[in-house]
């Protein structure tokens, strides 16, 4: 056990040594507090996990999203006719977020699916769902997303 596992012999310690009593109404008022922290700990530990186990992707797949509908709106017509300062922001902006979705490994069945979906509105309309490899990205997708794996 750690150091902080008996709240009540480090109750006793710490109310003597921080000029209080011996008294059991002190050493209580420390077992209180120690509790509390350790229920505060516990608590924080928890959101610490339920954060772990979710993925970054789905955020950045929306924001690339935005990204990519900002571009086009901005690319609109003629070249010349272009947004151009928006353009470059737009094109940096997907590059950026194109990056973080593809390159950072995601941890959780929505963030997998996440990549799918990316690489499915960056590429899928550039291979027919016929075709092999696209096949397979298709097929991983469903299946992520039917809970058919853990």
């Amino acid at each position: 056990m750690g150091k902080f596992d008996h709240p009540e012999e480090i109750a006793s310690t710490m109310a003597t040594d921080v000029g209080g009593d011996d008294s059991e109404e002190y050493k209580r008022g420390y077992q209180d507090a120690i509790r509390r922290t350790h229920e505060l700990l516990g608590a924080f530990q928890e959101m610490e996990a339920v954060k772990a186990k979710s993925d970054p992707h789905v955020a950045w797949l929306e924001e690339w999203k935005v990204a990519r509908a900002t571009w086009c709106k901005a690319a609109s017509g003629h070249e010349e006719d272009w947004d151009k300062p928006v353009v470059k922001a737009m094109e940096a902006e997907e590059a950026r977020l194109s990056a973080l979705i593809g390159q950072t490994v995601a941890k959780t069945r929505e963030g997998m699916i996440a990549q799918l979906d990316y690489w499915i509105a960056d590429w899928g309309d550039c291979h027919s769902e016929e075709d092999p490899s696209s096949a397979v990205v298709y097929s991983v997708r469903q299946t992520l997303a039917e809970g058919q794996v853990a």
